[in-house]
């Protein structure tokens, strides 16, 4: 999965910017917002931005989930980010462990009569002189 990163090239009507930091990103699209007559963003008691995207759009549009929500905005709600935080506060499972069965005892039996355990002694060859 590509993750957009900065510089980006955004267009507005009809004409290509370049922006290089996410904060020249915000200033570019509140001017836009001015000129055009849209109220100015609204943000929440924590002073982020309102109305970013859903945790959907922004993976839609490349970013990776883990870094949602974009800096500087409030989070959305929306179904995957019920998820996501449904998935946090879940308990973790504990590790499955696989434990390899007990090996059987193992049972010697002497086959061999004492009685007929005979010694053999060799005797070395003499050396010649």
């Amino acid at each position: 999965m590509n993750v957009k990163q900065y510089p980006k090239h955004i267009t507005h009507n009809g004409v290509l910017y370049t922006v290089q930091t996410p904060d020249e990103e915000h200033l570019l699209r509140k001017k836009w917002a001015e000129i055009e007559g849209e109220p100015p963003p609204t943000r929440d008691a924590d002073g982020l931005l309102l109305g970013g995207p859903t945790l959907e759009e922004f993976v839609e549009r490349g970013y990776l989930a883990e870094h949602y929500p974009p800096q500087g905005y409030a989070a959305v709600p929306s179904p995957g980010l019920d998820a996501r935080h449904a998935a946090e506060q879940a308990p973790a499972a504990p590790p499955v462990v696989e434990t390899p069965p007990a090996p059987s005892p193992v049972v010697v039996e002497s086959v061999v009569d004492p009685a007929t355990i005979t010694t053999v002694v060799e005797e070395k060859p003499k050396r010649k002189k």
